[in-house]
């Protein structure tokens, strides 16, 4: 584990002025009971600084399906005029050796057997990073939106490909693997502009349609008219929780999750507490879940490691933080109670990490 920075005492003093932290954990928010069109509930999500719901995932579909039981409500995603093939980091698309025709569904480019081949976006497989200066093969498999958030976090993007000379250096550094390139082609694009495969989309007939909406009836997701009013629910926050099937100690994890994705959980509110509790209540795993917390062995005071902070916002079981030298050095939360405790920092455990999903 790197050595945090945020054990300095000044960095107590700094924290301790602090008025307020806002709310950066992804949840979702009913806003108004009044009924909007597409648009409408559009701009009233952006009012609040918020969109509407982009589902990410089987989770995020559940954790939507517990909180709009009884709510019709518009989704994020929505259907261009035409289908676009783009380049990941902005590029224009100047150079194609693509055979992909467009088509109501999300494709995402790989190089496969050094030809460009089309695979839906939520396939996990090898992708290619680039800097200004190398590409570099991934021999993890992803899917085409969790491959070009590594190659953000740790390179430049997906690689893109401008002519015929770089196409060849980049077949050549894949070394007869198969995997992503920067290369969508999509007809179809969510409120916040970010990226998801969830797959339950697939398969709807958009030819009639040109927005997606949830309702309480079964099936729950459906593309329909833009026109038609529903109430509006939001997502507010960039972070967005997701629990690795591993278990590790705290060390490890933390290790994990700011390798992988931003970091350890933080929760620094009520409101972040709140988007733990709605995402926690439709997962299935018992925990307890290692989170970001960890006490400084020599002033004793408790500190979000992922974000160098003071934890301020206290949600402790029996309402106290463990105090030195009894206590434990590092913090979990425990379902039902959504409460945290300290634990022995070497034990094993499940662990809740946070992804930044701006795109």
């Amino acid at each position: 584990m790197d050595a945090p920075s945020l054990w300095s005492p000044l960095l107590l003093l700094f924290s301790v002025f602090s008025l307020s932290i806002s709310s950066d954990l992804r949840r979702f928010v009913l806003l108004s009971e009044e009924k909007k069109n597409w648009e409408g509930a559009q701009k009233k999500c952006e009012e609040e600084k918020s969109h509407l719901v982009t589902v990410n995932d089987d989770h995020d579909y559940k954790v939507l399906g517990a909180f709009g039981t009884m709510v019709s409500c518009h989704l994020g995603l929505h259907k261009k005029d035409r289908s676009q093939s783009e380049w990941s980091n902005g590029d224009q698309v100047t150079f194609s050796q693509s055979n992909v025709s467009p088509t109501n569904q999300s494709l995402c480019e790989t190089i496969e057997r050094d030809e460009w081949t089309g695979y839906k976006c939520l396939d996990t497989k090898y992708f290619m990073c680039y800097t200004s200066s190398d590409y570099q093969l991934i021999e993890k498999k992803k899917n085409w939106c969790d491959a070009r958030r590594y190659c953000r976090k740790h390179h430049t993007d997906l690689v893109s490909i401008s002519s015929r000379q770089q196409n060849e250096a980049v077949i050549k550094r894949g070394a007869n693997r198969t995997f992503w390139i920067g290369l969508t082609h999509d007809q179809f694009e969510w409120d916040d502009g970010q990226c998801s495969t969830f797959k339950a989309i697939d398969g709807f007939d958009t030819s009639q349609h040109k927005c997606l909406n949830w309702s309480p009836i079964i099936p729950p997701v459906s593309w329909d008219s833009c026109d038609i009013p529903r109430s509006v629910v939001c997502v507010q926050g960039k972070f967005r929780i997701t629990a690795p099937p591993q278990r590790l100690t705290w060390e490890e994890a933390f290790d994990y999750c700011k390798e992988n994705h931003h970091g350890l959980l933080f929760i620094r509110g009520e409101g972040e507490q709140e988007s733990l509790r709605q995402w926690l209540r439709e997962h299935t795993g018992p925990g307890p879940f290692w989170i970001g917390l960890r006490q400084s062995r020599l002033f004793g005071f408790w500190m979000w490691a992922t974000v160098d902070q003071v934890a301020d916002y206290s949600n402790w079981k029996d309402d106290r933080p463990p105090e030195l030298p009894l206590s434990h050095h590092c913090g979990v939360v425990a379902k039902p109670s959504y409460k945290w405790r300290a634990e022995p920092c070497h034990t094993k455990l499940n662990f809740l990490c946070v992804e930044d999903m701006n795109p």
